[in-house]
């Protein structure tokens, strides 16, 4: 799991019901979003991680030079897609549904995940914060939503760092500034 996912509910059944390796799928892309996945620990696909890591580079059209060499540029997601779509692995890829981890500018930008994030909140097992960072400090400005799912989600990941250690979370930033008020005497409706 990167460090920027929200886990809502016991995730431990990914081990079970999903092969390795295994994410969710990147945004209308063969690509993945490794940023919550299922991988099973080997020495040997280590190793073939690790030869395959200077082959990699950013394609580029006009510098093609006939060899399969394409990293979407993504960082480590951009390595692992590549890696795993790549003929040196024997693995496959699998893509494990949407509700396993759903990325937070997918809850913000589709109204069917909007629906079910507020009707049926429990499809969505984790979240990942693609777009809304509510722990970074130089990203706080650019959270600006009055949308109800992203509040909802941003509310929900701040209850569950209340009480961790200062030295984790110095200070946060006000990232609910623009989300409108909940009533809690209204079952959370908001005013």
């Amino acid at each position: 799991l990167d460090s920027d996912v929200l886990v809502r509910t016991n995730i431990a059944h990914w081990f079970d019901d999903y092969p390795a390796p295994a994410a969710t799928g990147a945004k209308g892309r063969i690509e993945w979003n490794s940023g919550a996945m299922v991988i099973e620990p080997s020495t040997e696909l280590y190793q073939k991680l690790l030869q395959y890591l200077p082959r990699v580079q950013k394609w580029d059209e006009e510098k093609d030079t006939g060899e399969d060499v394409w990293d979407s540029s993504a960082g480590h997601q951009g390595y692992l897609s590549a890696f795993f779509l790549s003929n040196v692995t024997s693995h496959n890829i699998f893509t494990m549904p949407l509700g396993a981890s759903i990325l937070s500018s997918s809850l913000e930008e589709h109204a069917e995940n909007q629906y079910l994030f507020r009707y049926r909140p429990e499809v969505f097992e984790t979240v990942h914060f693609t777009k809304h960072k509510p722990f970074a400090q130089h990203n706080a400005h650019k959270i600006k939503s009055s949308n109800h799912v992203v509040c909802s989600m941003l509310r929900e990941w701040k209850q569950s760092v209340a009480g961790a250690p200062l030295i984790l979370l110095p200070k946060l930033p006000d990232f609910l500034r623009d989300c409108p008020e909940v009533n809690p005497e209204n079952d959370g409706a908001i005013e």
